[in-house]
């Protein structure tokens, strides 16, 4: 199970003591980037059904933490049950779910099982079948189709999940555009913004955001590199996990003990001599995107093998995004993103320099390539919305409420 909030144990059994007015819609995201992406659908079943309840549930404590404070009114928040047949159906007898609804790769058997003997329509929205998940379910393909039964609805987030889809005998599978192109926009207080820029002046500056090991080293290095070029530049390293913040601090010192390092939790003012400024707090990514002209997303050049991070949320804010080549998180956002020119991929790490140091000597450049970036994943959007509408629309058609 791995961490898990020790207080809320027994929701891992369908135990709670909480309710709702009527029977809700059941929505699951396993994690934080799927429980952000559900808020989409939170949303839009909000304005269509007024009068049925949401009922949220998620697998991680930091997923839950997101949902604390960005679900809407008149929605609960719950783990999931654990996927056993007398916790799920304790689960459902607590709350007799009328529709539930499951993003990417949530394929329980006991709680799908349950989901259809009990004949409550379910759908599965932004799927994704990795190539090795498809090669197993090959090998029971039986077994898959049992499974999906419940599923009325099933939307692949790219084309290779719908191939697979189909492959495995699931006919009525269709295509949509992954619902992480809709990630709602990070908070920014604008108060917040206008201090911190103040603060940073008319300093040259990008952030690297989300930071994994080995990307604060590289952003350090890169800092270093460019200073005798452009010696007022200001970088910011927003770090994923900021609890590693000593450990990122004793690394940039002994490889480059010449910069000047400010962390943010110290309360201390960027100052001409800051060199790096270390954003080791949490929840303030949407202000350093804000600040920032352009951005290099976290995890795409990082030790552990990368997977990348949503780089929607950088352009939602007016920020140009780059990536390493390592994404296969999110695969589809950066192709969909790269189809607009609204993401900029660089294939090696010792390439991010040079490309680093261009936009920070090329304001006018990155200021257009953000702004036509915004422009046309607003078009993408509102696209997807009205595709996303129709979709639950047919789906909740005969639902009871």
């Amino acid at each position: 199970m791995g961490k898990e909030d020790a207080a809320r144990l027994p929701e891992r059994y369908g135990r709670t003591d909480k309710t709702l007015p009527s029977r809700p819609i059941w929505i699951h995201a396993a994690s934080v980037g799927e429980a952000i992406a559900a808020l989409q659908i939170v949303s839009r079943l909000q304005s269509a059904h007024p009068a049925t309840p949401i009922l949220m549930t998620t697998g991680t404590v930091t997923s839950a933490n997101v949902m604390a404070k960005r679900l809407p009114q008149h929605c609960v928040h719950q783990y999931a049950p654990l996927d056993h047949p007398v916790w799920v159906a304790r689960f459902l007898n607590h709350w007799q779910p009328v529709a539930a609804i499951r993003l990417e790769s949530e394929i329980w058997p006991e709680t799908l099982s349950a989901l259809h003997r009990r004949a409550i329509p379910a759908a599965l929205i932004n799927a994704h079948l990795s190539p090795r998940s498809h090669r197993r379910w090959q090998r029971a393909r039986g077994l898959f189709q049992s499974l999906v039964r419940p599923f009325r609805l099933i939307l692949a987030e790219d084309d290779a999940t719908l191939a697979a889809l189909r492959d495995l005998g699931v006919a009525h599978a269709q295509r949509m555009d992954n619902l992480k192109l809709m990630a709602d926009t990070l908070p920014v207080s604008t108060d917040d913004l206008t201090a911190f820029t103040a603060m940073m002046g008319d300093r040259p500056r990008w952030v690297y955001a989300s930071t994994h090991q080995g990307e604060e080293i590289l952003a350090a290095q890169i800092h270093n590199q460019i200073k005798a070029d452009i010696p007022s530049t200001l970088t910011i390293i927003v770090p994923r996990h900021p609890v590693r913040a000593p450990m990122i601090v004793q690394q940039i010192k002994t490889a480059y003990p010449a910069l000047k390092i400010v962390q943010r939790s110290s309360g201390a003012a960027i100052t001409p001599e800051t060199d790096i400024y270390l954003a080791d707090t949490i929840g303030e990514l949407g202000l350093f995107y804000g600040a920032c002209p352009f951005a290099v997303i976290g995890r795409s050049f990082s030790e552990d093998g990368g997977g990348g991070h949503n780089p929607v949320e950088a352009v939602q804010l007016g920020c140009f995004p780059m990536s390493g080549p390592h994404v296969q998180n999110l695969t589809s956002v950066f192709e969909a993103l790269r189809t607009i020119d609204a993401v900029e991929i660089v294939p090696q790490a010792d390439q991010l320099a040079a490309r680093v140091a261009h936009y920070l000597t090329h304001p006018a450049e990155i200021r257009q390539r953000a702004d036509a970036a915004l422009n046309a994943l607003r078009q993408v959007q509102s696209r997807l919305g009205r595709q996303l509408d129709d979709e639950l629309a047919g789906f909740m058609q005969g639902v009871a409420s």
